[in-house]
């Protein structure tokens, strides 16, 4: 079963989208931060990352940077409120697969999804 990592600092948001992604049959990893985040990348094997830009004081892009240089296999889903050309350019330069505006239509997710987990 394919593990997702999601990076959602809002509670609320995260249940959500982890019981979606939960009933499309994947296995999910929540973390609310960039440095948890990088716990379970290091400690599980992820398939995917869907992460918020926006992380209370942190920024999601930095995780982006870091996934891309540190583990160069996992396909990086970017999510925002607030999504311009401007930070979807920066995502996609940082390595981001696909850029994502909330409130997220959840079948677009579940395409996203399954289009990165296919390869």
């Amino acid at each position: 079963m394919a593990l997702i990592l999601l990076v959602e600092d809002e509670h609320l948001v995260a249940r959500t989208f982890m019981r979606v992604m939960h009933a499309l049959g994947y296995g999910c990893a929540w973390a609310s931060d960039v440095a948890s985040a990088l716990v379970i990348l290091r400690e599980q094997p992820v398939s995917l990352i869907v992460t918020d830009v926006h992380l209370g004081d942190e920024n999601g892009l930095d995780l982006v940077e870091r996934a891309s240089v540190d583990h160069p296999a996992v396909p990086v889903i970017v999510m925002s409120g607030r999504l311009d050309e401007r930070m979807r350019a920066a995502a996609h330069a940082l390595g981001a697969v696909q850029c994502l505006s909330k409130p997220i239509d959840l079948s677009s997710l579940k395409c996203a999804i399954e289009e990165h987990l296919r390869g």
